[in-house]
């Protein structure tokens, strides 16, 4: 298959725009934060491993908060799914 085909895919079209938006939010919000640019010869070998663990730690925090979520909803939407069918045959006159 060749890229452009790929390329085509509605979630990878959703993930690229996706990611963009975020990129552009968090480069704005290092030129906020930060007196320059990143600039990597201004930053140790350590500071940037330790920046870069920093940033993946916290990355690990949001995936397992997004599945603590998602078991929530699914939850929840099992239980509306079961309500739902007891209305419709309360409805057709199924008890």
């Amino acid at each position: 298959m060749k890229i452009q085909e790929i390329n085509k895919h509605q979630p990878y079209i959703e993930s690229d725009l996706f990611r963009k938006e975020v990129s552009d939010k968090q480069r704005i919000k290092g030129s906020q934060k930060y007196p320059e640019l990143f600039t990597p010869s201004s930053w140790t070998d350590d500071e940037l491993a330790e920046h870069a663990m920093m940033e993946f730690h916290d990355g690990q925090e949001y995936v397992s908060g997004m599945r603590i979520r998602m078991r929530e909803m699914r939850k929840e939407i099992e239980r509306l799914e079961k309500e739902n069918e007891v209305l419709q045959r309360r409805l057709e006159g199924g008890g």
